[in-house]
């Protein structure tokens, strides 16, 4: 079983154009692709894309979100005491067994953190033109150096901004690594200055 699986990942490559290793290196672009290049390339192969901050430095985010207490006072009226969770974000201490991350999976940006929603674009264009959709949430997680997220498989197409700071996560394609699918990879430091990705 094990080798006609091998073997299914060699053709699935084959078919997709990815004969090397090095095929699969995660490409890196200065701007947005545009929506039939997107789909081609990324959305349909399940090819990762790095873009540099430079597609969303428009949004007020960038230069808002990373301020002591622009979210804190634009989330007070939240039902998370949201001072108190920034208080402990940036207090995480892994030798305490302290680590807190904020993040919820339930379109928490244009619900219950609406407030600030209008700091980040409501959709982006030429991935929502790709997709043939607008998306279907837009979520907000906040975490320290110390937060971490567990290997896991997204089951749908995303779109990963980093506002401020840095998230380091290895973007895997379907394609990359033949199963079980738990690869050693390093991890790829994200940087508000690196852009964006989708895995």
């Amino acid at each position: 079983m094990e080798r006609a699986v091998r073997e299914l990942w060699a053709e699935s490559r084959d078919l997709l154009g990815l004969h090397s290793p090095d095929d699969a290196a995660v490409p890196r672009a200065g701007m947005p692709p545009t929506p039939l290049a997107f789909l081609r390339d990324h959305v349909s192969p399940g090819r990762p894309l790095l873009l540099s901050s430079a597609a969303t430095q428009h949004w007020p985010a960038a230069s808002l979100w990373p301020t002591d207490s622009y979210l804190a006072d634009a989330l007070r009226s939240t039902q998370v005491d949201f001072s108190t969770a920034v208080r402990l974000i940036r207090g995480s201490d892994p030798g305490s067994g302290l680590v807190a991350y904020a993040q919820q999976q339930d379109d928490c940006l244009r619900g219950e953190y609406a407030a600030v929603a209008g700091d980040v674009d409501a959709h982006v264009p030429w991935a929502s033109e790709a997709l043939g959709c607008l998306p279907e949430a837009v979520n907000l997680w906040i975490g320290s150096a110390s937060s971490q997220t567990s290997f896991h498989k997204d089951h749908y197409d995303n779109i990963y901004v980093v506002v401020s700071g840095e998230k380091a996560f290895p973007p895997i394609a379907p394609h990359r690594a033949p199963p079980p699918l738990r690869p050693r990879l390093p991890r790829r430091p994200l940087r508000r200055g690196a852009g964006r990705a989708r895995s």
